[in-house]
């Protein structure tokens, strides 16, 4: 999936925005997925040794 050859300098612009900004998306989306199967992992029942933290009506949280 692409775009057509560009046809004008506009669309050549176009073109290499949507092809930076691309490259940063795919490296949040990994960021993120790391750090999320990461606390999956960690905060994991199967996970004894971790220290639980109850977060439940904690407004400071929840503002954060």
């Amino acid at each position: 999936m692409s775009f057509l050859e560009p046809a004008s300098p506009t669309m050549e612009k176009i073109l290499d925005l949507h092809n930076d900004i691309m490259i940063f998306l795919i490296a949040i989306v990994i960021f993120v997925s790391y750090m999320l199967a990461t606390i999956i992992i960690y905060f994991s029942q199967h996970n004894i040794k971790t220290k639980r933290f109850s977060f439940e009506h904690h407004t400071n949280v929840e503002r954060i």
